[in-house]
């Protein structure tokens, strides 16, 4: 029986976890100025963060936990709602993995935001002013790698 005025522990656990999300948010946003005044700014950096904030942001407060009956039913690979389209060619999405895949692009969405500036931040006060080149395919490989290598494992479970 709910009491009134105190939380669940799952609503407990989706504040917490929003709080999370603020604070990498904040990471990465002071990361970015940082960037911004000390170097090892980017464009890539600039699109990688607020990909990942605006993706991170539907996943955290506007995304189904619950797909339609019909991708149990069916083999279907991508997901739409409202403007959000993800397909992922090889993984049936389903109402068994669906929380799972949810929770992995939550954690990513965290992760990027939060260190992907400090990982700019760094690179631009220590490491020769050669590597700076390097940062946006690491980008890259961040940003994509980072979300659908570990979709696809625990999609797959």
């Amino acid at each position: 029986m709910k009491v009134p005025g105190k939380l669940t522990k799952t609503e407990g656990i989706l504040l917490l976890l929003g709080v999370l999300f603020l604070a990498a948010l904040a990471a990465g946003a002071a990361g970015l100025y940082g960037c911004r005044h000390l170097g090892g700014w980017t464009e890539s950096l600039s699109v990688s963060y607020m990909l990942a904030a605006v993706f991170g942001a539907y996943f955290w407060l506007l995304v189904p936990m619950r797909l339609p009956d019909f991708y149990d039913q069916h083999r279907i690979s991508f997901f739409y709602d409202m403007t959000v389209r993800m397909s992922i060619p090889g993984l049936a999405l389903n109402n068994r993995n669906w929380p799972a895949i949810v929770v992995c692009i939550r954690v990513w969405a965290c992760l990027l935001t939060a260190f992907l500036p400090l990982l700019h931040l760094a690179a631009a006060l220590l490491a020769p002013a050669s590597w700076l080149a390097f940062l946006d395919t690491a980008d890259l490989i961040l940003l994509l790698g980072g979300l659908f290598i570990p979709l696809y494992i625990v999609g797959k479970k």
